[in-house]
């Protein structure tokens, strides 16, 4: 009998070469691209927000401006002017539609149909159809609240 010990015959071990850090498997490279493309997207979008935030903000602004002078205007005046406010706004955001050229029931039409109510044809808005006229503003809270919703809804 061998009195030798058995485990002492053995030889070390063979380690495996390290796995080297560069080049990564794919999926990691899709992640690192997934997470860059998401981030861009996220800085992206926070601009467009802070644009759409600050264009609503200087149009809110004219209003505000408008309804605090309106002790000073007369009601076809205000009227008037609120009237080329939509007019410009109308312009610069729907430029196929050409608002520029509607007068009378197809413009508060149009301004219906685009902020999404019936205030401008059936409601408080109707005075907008003779901007020319001394008329007579039954509610102006009411008025120009209904700006602020065309105004929110569109922009």
């Amino acid at each position: 009998m061998d009195t030798s010990n058995p485990l002492a015959e053995l030889k070390d071990l063979h380690l495996p070469t390290e796995v080297p850090l560069f080049p990564l498997a794919i999926g990691w490279y899709l992640i690192a691209a997934i997470l860059v493309l998401a981030i861009i997207g996220f800085i992206y979008y926070r601009i467009c927000q802070r644009k759409r935030l600050a264009k609503i903000l200087a149009i809110e602004q004219l209003i505000t401006e408008l309804e605090s002078n309106h002790t000073q205007l007369i009601d076809a005046e205000i009227i008037a002017q609120a009237s080329i406010l939509l007019k410009r706004i109308a312009m610069t955001k729907f430029p196929t539609q050409k608002p520029e050229y509607l007068t009378g029931m197809a413009w508060l039409e149009f301004l219906d149909k685009t902020g999404k109510t019936t205030k401008f044809s059936t409601g408080v808005g109707k005075c907008l159809i003779n901007i020319y006229q001394l008329q007579q503003l039954n509610n102006r809270d009411e008025f120009f609240n209904l700006l602020r919703k065309w105004l929110r809804s569109v922009l």
